[in-house]
């Protein structure tokens, strides 16, 4: 007797393993995560928001403005409703990712070169005493900073950011590696991270050094700037190329389902990771963008779920190509109760109702493992995929698409069965695609490219062992 059976679409993606040997996880979720019901909703896509000078463009809030600056050395005041003040006097020097840090009275920004403080008015160089650094931060009224290939940190005096006397210093000893990367964590621990070791100091209540070494973690980072700390925990991609979560003196491997694609990173300068708190989820963005990926095109671009610890794919689109291609962002922020994305010369909003890249598409496609009972062939009578539908503005016009194929016994996909997602107004939530045909194995791949929100329910096939 034939019967209605779901198909497996709540899982996070695998591809540690190959992909027949899949069942109920997910061989593929790009521009999409799974939601709290355990469905699927389409990523949110951006809206350019401030053009600024060219270059990569990184974010931080500052007394209620938006700090931008950019990998030339520019630094914009960007106002709520779009407006740009140039407040460059001293540009940002290094080469490297800026790194933000607010103290009481200015924010400190540094990025390879000398620390640049900005207090209100233009930028300036912080202090000729301070040293040159890639990383700075602020911690119970001391600014730190890190000296560039050594094993030390710098402070300044309590209370006084632009002294930094030549003794103030403690060092990272636990193994003889450079420290590359500093942060501060939400419960103010200071971790001075290497290539082979990471180490947690805190700071003294007493004594001639306000900083005691309390612990050191055996792993160090390979990436130095996908250091970040969360109230869940410290995170980072480990000398192994695992994205670990750091726990005391031990660490605590979260990649596991996407080690495989780690692995294949073939180039990780400039990667970096946020934590970002948005609509109701708790995401951390893992970006390696001069890496290729599976399309050949540069950028690979990952999501972790904090919550669920699942792991989902995020694209842009490379026009000329016609593929896709690096999510095109660098940076991320929450600020008046919105989400900004600092992009290339320009900064984007990131919001639920849109869905391209900056009027490129963004394309959400998904694909599942190999789904099966007990190895018995099953005539496929029925496929039906429940999903908003019809939520379309009325005055586009558009009548968007919902494409899908299917792979039986593993043979190859066939050809796309498209099918619309529905113009406005037309809201009955289920859409079905007919009789598909016999095998033991079944396979589903479906995508959307059209602007169009994203929630699909379910999907179920109505199926009769033969």
């Amino acid at each position: 007797m034939a019967q209605w059976v779901p198909i497996p679409i709540n899982q996070t993606i695998l591809t540690n393993v190959d992909e027949t040997s899949l069942g109920r996880q997910s061989a593929a979720l790009e521009n999409g995560y799974v939601n709290d019901v355990g469905g699927h909703t389409r990523f949110p896509g951006l809206i350019p928001f401030a053009t600024v000078s060219p270059g990569r463009v990184y974010t931080f809030e500052y007394r209620g403005d938006m700090i931008a600056v950019t990998s030339l050395g520019r630094v914009w005041r960007v106002s709520r409703n779009g407006t740009t003040e140039d407040i460059t006097e001293v540009a940002v020097t290094g080469g490297r990712r800026p790194i933000f840090s607010a103290t009481e009275d200015e924010l400190l920004v540094a990025a390879g070169g000398p620390i640049v403080a900005f207090s209100g008015n233009k930028t300036e160089i912080l202090s000729a005493d301070a040293p040159e650094t890639t990383h700075v931060a602020y911690s119970r009224g001391y600014a730190l900073a890190i000296e560039k290939d050594s094993q030390r940190a710098n402070y300044s005096d309590p209370g006084t950011y632009t002294i930094w006397p030549a003794l103030n210093v403690f060092s990272a000893e636990g193994k003889p590696d450079s420290v590359t990367a500093l942060i501060i964590t939400p419960y103010e621990e200071i971790l001075l991270a290497g290539p082979k070791s990471i180490e947690q100091f805190e700071t003294s209540p007493s004594g001639s050094n306000p900083f005691y070494r309390r612990w050191m973690a055996g792993q160090g980072l390979l990436a130095p700037y996908t250091l970040v700390a969360t109230k869940f925990g410290t995170y980072g991609v480990s000398q192994d190329a695992e994205f670990v979560r750091f726990v005391n003196q031990t660490t605590d491997p979260e990649s596991d389902a996407i080690q495989s694609t780690l692995d294949k990173i073939d180039s990780w300068t400039d990667a970096w990771a946020k934590e970002m708190i948005m609509f109701g989820q708790r995401f951390i963005i893992l970006q390696m963008p001069e890496a290729t990926n599976i399309y050949g095109t540069k950028g690979v671009t990952l999501i972790y779920d904090e919550k669920r610890r699942y792991w989902y794919s995020l694209y842009g689109w490379d026009s000329e190509l016609n593929r896709p291609a690096r999510w095109p962002g660098w940076s991320h922020e929450f600020i008046w109760s919105r989400h900004f994305v600092g992009g290339d010369g320009v900064i984007y909003e990131m919001r639920e109702d849109a869905y391209a890249n900056a009027g490129l598409p963004q394309r959400y496609l998904a694909r599942t493992g190999h789904y099966q009972q007990e190895g018995e062939d099953l005539r496929l009578d029925d496929l039906r995929l429940r999903f908003k539908r019809g939520a379309i503005d009325p005055n586009t016009g558009r009548n968007p698409i919902l494409a899908l194929r299917v792979n039986k016994d593993n043979q190859g996909f066939g050809s796309w069965i498209r099918k619309p997602l529905g113009q406005h107004g037309q809201r009955n939530m289920v859409l079905n695609y007919g009789s598909l045909g016999t095998a033991a194995t079944w396979q589903f791949e479906w995508f959307v490219v059209d602007e169009a929100p994203i929630e699909l329910v379910s999907i179920e096939a109505r199926v009769e062992r033969i």
